[in-house]
């Protein structure tokens, strides 16, 4: 019995032991850690400070980076809109097309033997804006604002762009909506686009990125700024919506509902990319302009890209299977001369989803503008290009823009 309790008192005082040993190895882990929390605090406000310094010598000392940000009445209103915007997509799409196609055709009709008629000057004119907002036609201005004016807010804007422009195209895939001119033949379209229609791309970019570029380059990243210039540059954007939305109706591309879902979207995208404008801006840095962080993030977006556009190939397939086309679509639509011999050449007797499918390759312009923009770091400094001469920056955007036009014509011709 005593020899019992001896063991039990020789255990009893091994596990004190032990417990006293384990103790200081714990207050030592629980120290480590609030060192390296503390390491972490120290690295963030360090590369806060850096950050902070690095815009105050590029846009000056006077900025507003802290003030731009969405107020809470916005995001619960852009919640909302999140919200409602598939149901209101599904209700319109079955019911505003009886309401909206007699409305077309009376315009149509009323316009006939005027400038405003198919083939007039002014419709050539608001045909020639609506179109330049088309997404084969995006990267074109992206190219301009990063050859005029800032181009590591250029090339932000241009990343959040075509990543809008993607995401937009696979909300036209799943919608799968027709355009006017594809359910009656009473209705004429001026050019035939063979794409799905909502929410419409064109009214997408001419409000995301005007706003965008406004809100980057004259309000947040800047030292100073004229009231009276931005007001005109929103009043321009609001004239520009305005003749985008009368366009796409007047020549039977677009429904009303269609340009409205596509401006909603942009609202949304819009406030989500001012939200996070510091994360995004800080990996665009990294990703474009600093040469020792670039190649891990090139590669991560090339890969990210591959994986985004191998996924919507699958879903294409999937669809192509199962989708039937209407058979009206393709008979309202090659009752109009241009159209038909379009259809045949370009189309295949198919509307919708390979046409659609064709607007994805705008994540390729993604790939090609971050390898591209380290890579001409080696050679150029481009991060000067803002500060040198206006007619410099002119020459440079006239040139650029004219090769980028030339090869993109010469590559689709080949296509």
């Amino acid at each position: 019995m005593s020899s019992k309790k001896m063991l039990d008192g020789s255990e009893d005082a091994q596990a004190s032991d032990s417990l006293h040993e384990t103790r200081p190895r714990l207050d030592s882990l629980n120290f480590a850690g609030d060192v390296a929390d503390d390491r972490d605090t120290i690295n963030d406000e360090k590369r806060e400070k850096v950050a902070k310094k690095n815009a105050e010598q590029r846009y000056g000392k006077n900025l507003r980076v802290d003030k731009c940000k969405a107020t809470t009445s916005i995001l619960n209103f852009t919640l909302i809109c999140t919200i409602i915007m598939i149901p209101s997509q599904l209700f319109f799409q079955g019911f505003m097309k009886g309401v909206e196609d007699p409305l077309i055709i009376d315009l149509q009709a009323a316009t006939a033997n005027t400038t405003w008629g198919n083939g007039g000057t002014m419709d050539n004119i608001i045909t020639g804006i609506f179109f330049a907002f088309d997404p084969y036609f995006a990267g074109i201005l992206q190219i301009i604002w990063f050859l005029l004016a800032d181009s590591l807010l250029a090339f932000k804007g241009s990343m959040v762009s075509m990543a809008g422009i993607f995401s937009l195209t696979m909300l036209n895939l799943l919608y799968s909506d027709g355009r006017p001119y594809w359910n009656t033949t009473k209705i004429v379209p001026n050019v035939c686009v063979f794409s799905f229609s909502s929410p419409c791309q064109e009214t997408f970019s001419a409000l995301f990125f005007p706003v965008y570029k406004i809100i980057m380059s004259r309000y947040k990243y800047t030292s100073e700024t004229n009231s009276y210039v931005n007001a005109l540059l929103i009043f321009l954007t609001v004239i520009l919506n305005i003749t985008i939305y009368f366009a796409g109706f007047k020549n039977g591309t677009n429904y009303i509902y269609q340009s409205f879902m596509g401006s909603m979207y942009a609202f949304v995208y819009l406030v989500a990319c001012i939200t996070f404008d510091k994360e995004i801006h800080r990996f665009c840095e990294k990703a474009g302009f600093i040469l020792q962080k670039s190649r891990y993030r090139k590669f991560k977006t090339l890969f990210i890209v591959v994986i985004a556009w191998t996924v919507v190939f699958m879903f294409i397939c999937a669809k192509n299977s199962t989708f039937d086309i209407p058979q009206t679509w393709i008979l309202n639509v090659s009752e109009n001369e241009i159209c038909n011999e379009k259809l045949n050449s370009q189309a295949y007797n198919r509307l919708g989803t390979n046409q659609t499918f064709d607007q994805t390759a705008i994540l390729f312009f993604i790939v090609g503008m971050v390898f591209g923009q380290s890579y001409s770091l080696n050679y150029i400094k481009p991060l000067l290009w803002v500060h040198s001469e206006w007619w410099r920056r002119l020459i440079r955007c006239i040139i650029g823009t004219g090769l980028s036009i030339g090869f993109s014509l010469g590559m689709f011709k080949l296509a």
